[in-house]
């Protein structure tokens, strides 16, 4: 029976893998190999330690998955060029990759980044050695080595289903891959008697492949090899997800004359409080990130979709509404759709249509790998017609009097003043940070050290540093993600108390009963769910009093005392504070109103100062994208005028002004900055040299100038 596919790469990938034995007791020689031809490649090595440190040992299957993860065919053939010479696989490279089934791009390893032991990766070299072995020989000894360490290593983290995956890697004609796709395929056309729950064991694995081999030396089966069974299935579920859309049409949408499917209308959220929607507007894309699953496009239904996500975060979601979104973003969404960006629950934020298919760009710094170009026709904050659903995407088509009132809000000639868009985004990391916040690495990695310690820090400085920005971007990137559900803010004051914070009595209709506070509450909700790490922000935490806003709760704060119970004062009830939630308290150094900050506050909380950046890279950059000789004259001015601020003995560095006063979202012009100048430094000139009105006249001067 003649194949389907070109299946060139079978040769290469049983030669590299003979190639890989050889480093079975000399793991280290490995390692530099890899990391050798990575650079010499000029390819980012992906990430093998929790630490993002080189390793000292790996398996072999991880080291397939190197070449076999969710990349663009050029990318893959280029790393296997790098590795070849490094290996001497005297084979020709492979020209197609027809019938491979490959991992996501994030998740591409077969072992837990953080969590693996010693005897995890052992164990894969023992299957590896035994998988090739017994393909040789076809021994009953060498078979029952064979599934001893399948049995074993099936059951370790992040394996699972992929090790059948890595043995069709490295012995393609004797193993078959029960990946997803080929299990949907098995099931559907009942080629063979298939039912498959949870992953297999090594005797039943073993006669499945068996069963599918006599199929094809008998002629009973129209497939030339398993490649071939493979590459099939991978056609098969292109056709029906093309048959899948197109059903869909009849579902979801009327059709016009001709059978011509009419325009969706879709509500979108680049990234929660929409932190990518100036970027995607301006790039005319809309993305979501998902970039752990790698490329959409691989996934036969939405159901593997869902077992993707549960398999990569492994954290016990369901991932339904997810891979209902990932899967209408890929298949759903057509050329000529309008798409409604919102932010939050409460406003949309432009219209545009959809101008291209489905996009896979793994090039993207930013996470935000899967991409459909938009043209988008508005940009502008309007009030949302009553609540926003939550979801990243929804096919509000079938909805007309809602499309009706979205499509109003665009058609309307009213101003609306665009505010600024605030930090979410499902994906946020360590580099995101970097990029948001004027900060260098080391304090941040500082910062984050200090923080999973202690849990409770304060980020205190002088005004316009952006102390509550950078505390709620803290509070993401410590959690990889912009989740508004685990995060929480509230501002202290002078009257603020323990009934506001904790919990009290309130007034009723019927009388007085106790509330629950803020803090209570959010804490219940961390504790609830203690696989996430939850953060509660303070902002002018100094503002308020502390011993008297958390009562008897205060000592429950120290790291050391978490889950310690307390009775509660309102409540016949033991209360403590869970492990995984963290406090970030803001505090302005530059305000006169308030006393020193006591003894017990300092004792229970790592402070860290955020000071004007106006020297940083960062700010400097920016500086320079708005081309503007007025405001780089201005940021000068500045500069000298926090040198007098921080040498006055009555103020001192606490007081110099923060780089925030100098940052407009927009284009910069002499309106603008004369307007920065005169409404927003010279009043707090006049509060902090009200006794010198000489100095002051001196720097209004020398402010309006610069801008002139």
């Amino acid at each position: 029976m003649a194949d389907k596919g070109n299946y060139d790469w079978t040769e290469f990938y049983k030669h590299f893998a003979d190639g890989l034995l050889h480093f079975k007791n000399n793991r280290e020689d490995l390692v530099e190999k890899i990391v050798r031809s990575y650079d010499e490649a000029g390819i980012n090595l992906p990430r093998l330690t929790a630490d993002g440190k080189t390793p000292k040992d790996i398996d072999p299957f991880s080291v397939m998955a190197l070449f076999n993860r969710a990349n663009t065919p050029q990318v893959r053939k280029k790393i296997i060029h790098a590795l070849s010479g490094a290996f001497g696989t005297n084979v020709d490279e492979p020209t197609s990759f027809d019938g491979i089934p490959v991992l996501n791009s994030i998740n591409a390893l077969f072992y837990d980044i953080e969590k693996h032991t010693q005897e995890d990766l052992d164990t894969l070299w023992e299957l590896f050695e035994s998988a090739i072995s017994y393909e040789g020989t076809g021994s009953i000894d060498d078979r029952r080595r064979l599934i001893e360490f399948y049995d074993k290593a099936v059951n370790q983290r992040k394996v699972k289903w992929n090790l059948t995956m890595g043995l069709f890697w490295i012995r393609p004609n004797r193993y078959i891959s029960l990946d997803g796709r080929n299990r949907w395929f098995f099931e559907t056309k009942k080629i063979v008697p298939s039912k498959f729950g949870t992953a297999i064991g090594g005797e039943d694995y073993l006669r499945f492949c068996d069963l599918l081999l006599d199929g094809i030396r008998t002629g009973g089966m129209e497939y030339g090899s398993l490649p071939d069974i493979s590459y099939d299935a991978y056609i098969t579920s292109e056709t029906v997800n093309e048959q899948i859309r197109s059903e869909k049409v009849a579902e979801t949408g009327v059709l016009g004359d001709g059978g011509v499917r009419v325009t969706h209308y879709w509500i979108y959220s680049p990234g929660y409080g929409s932190l990518k929607w100036e970027e995607f507007y301006k790039e005319g894309i809309m993305a979501i990130s998902r970039e752990e699953l790698g490329d959409l496009r691989e996934y036969g239904s939405r159901s593997d979709m869902r077992e993707a996500f549960m398999e990569a975060r492994d954290d016990g979601r369901s991932y339904k509404m997810a891979s209902l979104e990932t899967w209408q973003f890929v298949h759903e969404i057509q050329l000529g759709d309008v798409i409604f960006a919102k932010y939050g629950t409460d406003a949309v934020i432009g219209k545009g249509i959809v101008e291209s298919d489905y996009i896979y760009d793994p090039n993207r710094s930013d996470g935000y790998v899967n991409i459909r170009k938009v043209r988008w026709t508005n940009n502008g904050l309007r009030p949302h017609p009553g609540k926003a659903i939550t979801k990243v995407l929804t096919d509000v088509t079938a909805y007309t009097g809602y499309v009706e009132k979205l499509n109003a809000l665009y058609d309307k000639t009213d101003d609306y003043e665009e505010e600024e868009k605030v930090v979410g985004c499902e994906e946020y990391s360590r580099s995101d940070f970097l990029n948001d916040v004027f900060m260098d690495e080391e304090m941040y990695d500082d910062l984050v050290d200090r923080l999973r310690m202690k849990k409770n820090i304060i980020l205190q400085g002088p005004p316009g540093v952006g102390k509550t920005y950078a505390a709620k971007r803290l509070a993401c990137s410590f959690m990889g993600e912009i989740d508004p559900n685990r995060i929480m803010t509230v501002q202290f004051h002078q009257s603020y108390g323990y009934e506001d914070f904790i919990m009290g009595y309130r007034p009723t209709s019927e009388g007085y009963e106790i509330k629950d506070g803020p803090f209570y509450s959010f804490c219940k909700k961390a504790e609830a769910d203690e696989d996430n790490d939850y953060f509660f922000i303070i902002d002018e935490i100094n503002r308020g009093n502390i011993s008297k806003i958390f009562g008897e709760l205060f000592m429950l704060i120290e790291s050391d005392k978490r889950k310690v119970s307390i009775r509660l004062m309102y409540k016949d009830e033991l209360f403590s504070i869970p492990k995984n939630l963290y406090i970030i308290g803001t505090m302005n150094t530059a305000d006169r109103s308030l006393a020193m900050i006591d003894y017990a506050l300092r004792r229970r909380f790592s402070f860290f100062t955020l000071e004007p950046a106006l020297t940083q890279q960062g700010f400097i950059e920016y500086c320079e994208s708005k081309k503007s000789k007025e405001l780089n004259k201005l940021v000068e001015t500045v500069r000298s005028l926090n040198a007098a601020i921080e040498s006055d003995p009555s103020l001192g560095r606490g007081y110099c002004i923060g780089h925030s006063y100098l940052m407009v979202s927009g284009p910069v012009d002499q309106k603008t900055l004369r307007s920065m100048v005169v409404h927003d430094l010279i009043p707090l000139l006049e509060e902090y040299w009200f006794d010198e009105p000489t100095k002051i006249r001196e720097w209004e001067d020398r402010l309006l100038r610069s801008v002139e």
